[in-house]
């Protein structure tokens, strides 16, 4: 077996590991990847950046800085400096918040009747 081989193995023996610790959902959503078609959808985050791992000591792939995560919350994420997990969470739900509002407004707003609340029944 070729050495890509071998990492490509244990990496995707690693990924399953966290997967089922996760119950094949993303953390930071609740992306439900427990068919084919969702678990497609899933990666392995690290909570902190391997880069700002590597300079603290300690393992970047450590079970306690790797997630579950689906593409779209991973890709928020990014290269984002979280502490930790609840640090991370913050940030990707500020940015999802942030991404629906935008795209409300830009693709629904504009187009609704002049009789109709954005915010739903009676303005509530």
């Amino acid at each position: 077996m070729k050495a890509w081989e071998l990492k490509r193995s244990a990496k995707s023996k690693r990924d399953l590991a966290v997967f089922i610790r996760d119950g094949f959902q993303c953390v930071y959503c609740g992306h439900d990847g427990r068919t084919f078609e969702g678990w497609c959808h899933l990666e392995v985050d690290h909570v902190v950046p391997k880069h700002l791992v590597k300079r603290g000591g300690e393992a970047p792939e450590h079970p306690d800085n790797l997630v579950t995560a689906c593409m779209s919350c991973n890709s928020l994420k990014g290269q984002y400096k979280a502490k930790n997990f609840k640090d991370a969470n913050a940030e990707v739900l500020r940015l999802r918040t942030q991404m629906r509002e935008k795209v409300w407004a830009l693709e629904f707003e504009p187009h609704l009747p002049d009789t109709i609340d954005p915010r739903g029944p009676k303005g509530k």
